[in-house]
C-alpha cells in the first residue's frame, strides 16, 4: 500500500510537472503571438499615421482641404457600414487571414494619396474603411483569444504601447522627411513601411474560431444590448477626441504656428501612451476596468479646457492630458471585451465597440468640416456630457452587470 501510494504520488507529481510545463510553453507561445501582432501594427501605423496626421495640412497647401476631410469621412462611414460583415468574415475565415487582407487596404490608400487623383483617393478611402473593420475586429478577437483572462489589460497595454510607438515615430519622421523629399516620394516610402507591417501577420499562429450557426441573430442581439451601449461610451469619446486631433487641431496649429509644429504636437498623442499604456492596462487588471475609466474622464475634461487656449504651451498640455486618457482607455476598450464576452460573442462585441468608436471619430470629422472653429470645442464639451449621462450607471459601480 505504501509503495502504491508513493507510485500514485509520483505519477501525479510527474503529471503536474507535465501540465505546468505545457502551460508555461503555451503562455510563452501566446506571449510571442501578442508581441508579433503588436510589432506588425507598429510598422503598419508607423507608415499610415505618419501620413494621416499630415494629410489635412498637406492637402490644404494644395487647395484640396475638402478632399482630406471627405476621404476621412468616407473611411469611417465605410468602416461603420462594413463592420457587421467584418464580424461575420472574421468568424468564418479566422483572424489571421483577415489581418493580412485588411492591412493591404491601408497601403492602397496611402499610395492613392501620393497620386493626388481625387476619385482614386475617394475609392481607396471606401475600400480602406472595409479593410480597417476587418483589421481591427480581427486584432481584438485575436488578442483576447491568445491572452489569459488575468492579463487582458497587460497584453492590450503591450499592444497599444508598440502601436503608438510606431505612430508617434512615424509622425515625427514624416514631418522631418517632408522637408527633404517631395510629398509624393515621402508618401511612397511610408507606403512600403505599411506593407512591411502587413507582412508580419503571416507569422502569426492560427487560432481556431468558435463558429455559431446563428451569426446574424447574434450580431442583432449584441448591437441592441443596452449594457454594451453604455460601456462603449468612453471608447466612443476617446475616438471622438482623436478625430479632433486629426481634423481640427492640425489645421489650427498650421494657421497659428506653422505646419512644422503639426507633427511635433500631435505626435504627443501617440508618444505619451507609449510610456503609460502598459502600466494602465496592468492596473486595470488589478483594480478593475471601471475605476480606471473614471480617472480617464478627469483627464479628458482637463484636456479640452487646455486645448481651447490660444497659448501654445497650454495647447500642448491639453494634448498631453488627452494622450493620458487615451493611454488608459485604449487597453481598457480591448480588455473589457474579454471581461463581458466569451466564445463567438467576442467577435460581435468587438465589432460593436469598433462601430461606436468610429461613430466618435466620424462625428468629430463632420463637426470639424461643418462648424466654425469657435464652436467645435463647446460642442465637444456637450458631447462629453452626453456620454457621461449614458455611462452614468457605471460611474459609481465597481463591477459590470448586464
Amino acid at each position: 500500500m505504501i509503495i502504491a501510494s508513493h507510485m500514485i504520488i509520483g505519477v501525479s507529481r510527474c503529471g503536474k510537472r507535465q501540465i505546468d510545463n505545457f502551460m508555461n510553453h503555451q503562455n510563452q507561445t501566446n506571449t510571442k503571438q501578442v508581441w508579433l501582432l503588436s510589432i506588425g501594427f507598429l510598422w503598419l501605423f508607423f507608415g499610415f499615421d505618419g501620413i494621416q496626421q499630415h494629410m489635412i495640412a498637406l492637402l490644404s497647401e494644395w487647395n484640396m482641404t475638402a478632399v482630406g476631410y471627405n476621404s476621412l469621412i468616407l473611411v469611417y462611414v465605410s468602416f461603420v457600414m462594413f463592420d457587421p460583415v467584418a464580424a461575420y468574415l472574421v468568424s468564418k475565415y479566422n483572424s489571421k487571414p483577415m489581418l493580412v487582407f485588411g492591412a493591404s487596404f491601408y497601403a492602397l490608400f496611402t499610395f492613392a494619396l501620393s497620386t493626388l487623383q481625387v476619385n482614386f483617393i475617394y475609392l481607396c478611402a471606401i475600400l480602406l474603411g472595409g479593410g480597417a473593420s476587418l483589421l481591427w475586429t480581427a486584432q481584438n478577437t485575436y488578442l483576447i483569444r491568445v491572452s489569459q483572462k488575468s492579463v487582458y489589460g497587460k497584453n492590450a497595454g503591450i499592444f497599444n504601447a508598440l502601436r503608438t510607438l510606431g505612430s508617434g515615430i512615424g509622425v515625427i519622421c514624416f514631418g522631418l522627411l517632408i522637408r527633404q523629399f517631395t510629398p509624393g516620394q515621402t508618401m511612397q516610402l511610408f507606403t512600403i513601411i505599411v506593407l512591411l507591417g502587413g507582412l508580419c501577420f503571416f507569422g502569426l499562429k492560427q487560432i481556431p474560431n468558435q463558429v455559431t450557426q446563428n451569426h446574424w441573430q447574434l450580431i442583432k442581439k449584441t448591437f441592441t444590448n443596452k449594457t454594451y451601449l453604455r460601456l462603449s461610451m468612453p471608447f466612443f469619446l476617446i475616438m471622438f477626441l482623436q478625430g479632433l486631433l486629426l481634423g481640427y487641431l492640425p489645421e489650427l496649429i498650421t494657421n497659428r504656428w506653422g505646419i512644422e509644429y503639426v507633427g511635433l504636437i500631435t505626435s504627443i498623442f501617440f508618444l505619451v501612451p507609449l510610456l503609460l499604456t502598459t502600466v494602465a492596462g496592468s492596473i486595470s487588471d488589478r483594480v478593475g476596468r471601471l475605476r480606471v475609466i473614471r480617472v480617464a474622464y478627469g483627464f479628458i475634461a482637463g484636456g479640452l479646457i487646455f486645448i481651447g487656449s490660444p497659448v501654445l504651451v497650454l495647447v500642448i498640455g491639453g494634448v498631453i492630458f488627452l494622450a493620458i486618457a487615451s493611454a488608459i482607455l485604449n487597453p481598457a476598450s480591448m480588455a473589457i471585451v474579454g471581461d463581458i464576452a466569451a466564445g463567438e460573442v467576442v467577435v460581435s462585441v468587438t465589432a460593436f465597440f469598433w462601430i461606436m468608436r468610429n461613430f466618435g471619430i466620424l462625428g468629430a470629422l463632420i463637426l470639424a468640416k461643418l462648424l466654425s472653429p469657435g464652436l467645435i470645442l463647446p460642442v465637444s464639451v456637450a458631447i462629453v456630457g452626453i456620454t457621461i449621462i449614458i455611462y452614468w450607471p457605471y460611474l459609481a459601480t465597481k463591477t459590470i452587470k448586464n
